[in-house]
């Protein structure tokens, strides 16, 4: 489907020294706030980014991430900057949001916040569609409900008429609100002319043998009268005809009536399966446990086409399909290959490895079999192993800075003091209770105790590392009973079966995920400093869930191997799958 995008646009009354400045055309658009900017300098950063998103190669929403993370270093933006980006390509939205930016859409009767502050989204648009970009400060004076409202029951011109009414009674000062209607482009208009219908020449004969009005005995007694006639060729025939008639209507007629009961069946199913997965997708975009709902409703509506004959089976795969593909789209499914990416017995013949983390390009993986590491570089594929025959009891391993970092709850924390051995940094501490996971961050060590409900942090000092302080602000601790592991990347991430906590210096922040399953079962989560996303595995389902770093599911990536695996990392647009000695690749972009 060709779709155009229609701009109407509404700025609130000027504020001295602050830009609003905005670009739209069939490719690209976007708004840009800058304080302190005179106008003059703020139009010459406007070209730069259209000269740039005019020019560059624009292929996935990294690439997109990516020209314009240079372009506001380049363009040296100051602090506090707002900037909302939409790149589109064959149907295609890429958005990008800085700031106080804000993308509400509104899809159908349903109308909600897409995505704000620093954060990215993907998705294919459709028609009649209405994007609103603008900026938080328009909240001051008119509530997201009312947006929505406005959005959902008035055409573009009564929205901006809403606007401008509101900004003359009380000023909007500093909000720019770029409205973007989705509409099907018009190709060509086609033109039919009414056919004169055609006239049949009536045959006394067929009527009598094909009306269903008459019945057999009625048939049979007139065809009885016709065999009255002297000529036997004629009586042969009339007896041929009273038998082909007599077969048709009561030998093929309880086929013909099965036959026709099969398609109400099959025409019914397809009837509510289709209203029931329209209902899906309308309820998708704000309640995804509703339109998981309505999926397994669809689903069920086909049992009762198991019973149908063979030469049904076809009908019944397009039903299928149908629910197979609506399924995909509205959970943002996809499965994905895997490839073998390195075998560990090129190193050590009986090497089997559980557990692998990954600090830049280089993964460290335990070999407990062996008592041995693995630091294996991916872009190389370039390995060394190391004995871990002087600590005992490794449940925890961790790389940062090419220093390797051994747990053992039985003695402590080591660290890799050269090629060769393990040193000891931190004795075993006996308020420890069970630590599930290590990371080191700024070379500070960060041990998550989740019978104690806490997260130690060990400063880095001079010949090694301060007492034990908890990492968490007053009155910030949160239950850890069931925790699986941590993830830093500034802010600190804590992975549960089925949800995700997030902390920013020790004080906890929003973080809730509206997963489209209700059976999620995390196994482990991981992100990193160079990641734009977090990824969950759930092991159970084999699937990784992609989320942003706000919380906002965006896809889930299937494939058999994450059933059995051990362990997983991401590095770049590919996780690296764990499971005995091989390691395996998969695309997650």
């Amino acid at each position: 489907m060709d779709l155009q995008l229609q701009f109407s646009e509404f700025v609130s009354k000027e504020i001295v020294g602050t830009f609003i400045g905005k670009s739209t055309n069939d490719k690209y658009f976007f708004i840009l706030i800058l304080d302190e900017f005179t106008t003059e300098n703020g139009e010459k950063i406007i070209n730069n980014f259209n000269r740039e998103l005019d020019q560059r190669q624009i292929n996935k929403l990294t690439d997109l991430d990516g020209i314009l993370t240079e372009l506001i270093k380049i363009n040296n933006l100051p602090l506090g900057f707002t900037l909302v980006c939409g790149y589109v390509q064959d149907g295609l939205l890429w958005l990008k949001t800085n700031g106080d930016g804000v993308v509400i859409l509104r899809r159908g009767k349903i109308c909600d916040e897409l995505i704000s502050g620093d954060n990215s989204a993907s998705g294919y648009l459709e028609n009649h569609d209405r994007l609103i970009i603008t900026n938080k400060t328009l909240f001051n004076k008119i509530t997201l409900a009312q947006i929505a409202r406005l959005a959902v029951e008035k055409n573009t011109g009564v929205l901006l008429s809403e606007l401008k009414l509101n900004d003359e009674k009380e000023p909007l000062k500093g909000v720019i609100t770029l409205i973007i209607d989705v509409e099907k482009k018009v190709n060509e208009i086609i033109t039919t002319t009414e056919l004169e219908k055609p006239q049949f020449e009536k045959r006394e004969s067929s009527q009598l043998v094909n009306n269903p009005n008459i019945s057999i005995g009625q048939k049979i007694n007139s065809l009885l009268q016709l065999i009255k006639t002297p000529k036997k060729t004629i009586t042969f025939a009339i007896l041929a005809i009273l038998f082909l008639v007599f077969f048709w209507s009561v030998g093929l007629g309880v086929k013909r009536r099965a036959d026709e009961n099969n398609k109400k069946i099959i025409i019914s199913v397809e009837k509510n399966v289709s209203d029931k997965l329209t209902a899906a997708e309308e309820a998708a975009f704000l309640d995804l446990p509703k339109a998981q709902q309505l999926l397994d409703e669809a689903k069920k509506e086909t049992v009762v086409l198991s019973n149908l004959p063979k030469n049904y089976q076809q009908s019944i795969i397009n039903i299928q399909n149908k629910i197979k593909n609506t399924e995909e789209k509205i959970m943002k499914k996809e499965e994905k290959t895997t490839e073998e990416f390195y075998d560990l017995k090129l190193e050590e013949e009986s090497a089997q490895a559980k557990k692998m983390v990954l600090d830049k390009e280089t993964a460290l993986l335990y070999d407990q079999k062996n008592s041995k590491v693995y630091r294996l570089s991916l872009t190389k594929k370039k390995i060394e192993k190391f004995s871990t025959e002087s600590v005992s009891s490794i449940s925890q391993i961790f790389l940062y800075d090419e220093n390797m970092f051994l747990f053992s709850p039985t003695s402590g924390v080591y660290k890799s003091s050269n090629e060769d051995s393990f040193k000891k940094v931190i004795e075993k501490d006996k308020d420890w209770g069970s630590i599930k996971g290590l990371s080191v961050y700024n070379g500070n060590i960060y041990l998550l105790d989740s019978e104690k409900d806490e997260i130690y942090k060990y400063l880095v000092a001079e010949g090694g590392y301060s007492d034990k302080n908890s990492y968490f602000g007053t009155g910030e601790a949160t239950d850890l009973k069931d925790a699986l592991n941590l993830m830093i990347d500034s802010a600190v991430y804590i992975g549960f079966p089925d949800f995700i906590v997030k902390y920013k210096s020790g004080v906890r922040e929003e973080f809730k995920t509206s997963y489209p399953d209700s059976n999620v079962k995390l196994e482990k989560i991981y992100t990193d400093i160079n990641l734009q996303k977090i990824y969950g595995w759930d092991k159970k389902n084999g699937v990784i869930y992609v989320l942003g770093k706000n919380g906002t599911y965006e896809r889930q990536i299937g494939a058999p191997i994450l059933k059995t695996a051990t362990d997983f990392v991401v590095f770049q647009n590919d996780a690296y799958i764990l499971k005995g000695n091989l390691i395996y690749k998969m695309n997650v972009e």
